[in-house]
């Protein structure tokens, strides 16, 4: 599967990153770029849209993490959203299902984090 990574902010100032494939070792530096990127750019949350990943390695779980803690220290948060079973199962083995705010789609996410 090819690999593509994209971000926009909503209205409401929320970074939401986009990613479609499988995030490993190559392709997560790209990741965390655009994290990044949105925080610089005044964003104190994220979403991540998961839905179209098949694949987390341990370097795509430690920039997610990177990014928790980023946003944590600014009073914001991280929402994954659309988890598909293969990368939810991975974020439950490691108990970080329950670390991060998980939501079933970007909408959601949205609507939890209001005017954040």
């Amino acid at each position: 599967m090819d690999f593509s990574v994209s971000a926009d902010r909503r209205e409401n100032g929320i970074g939401v990153v986009t990613i479609c494939g499988e995030v490993d070792v190559y392709t997560s530096p790209r990741v965390r770029s655009l994290m990044l990127e949105q925080f610089d750019a005044g964003s104190t949350s994220l979403i991540v849209d998961l839905a179209k990943v098949d694949y987390l390695d341990s370097s795509g779980l430690g920039i997610l993490v990177a990014g928790l803690k980023r946003a944590r220290e600014h009073g914001g948060e991280i929402y994954l959203a659309g988890c598909k079973p293969r990368v939810l199962r991975v974020l439950e083995v490691t108990g970080l299902n329950r670390v991060f705010t998980m939501v079933s789609s970007v909408d959601e996410a949205v609507g939890k984090a209001g005017g954040a």
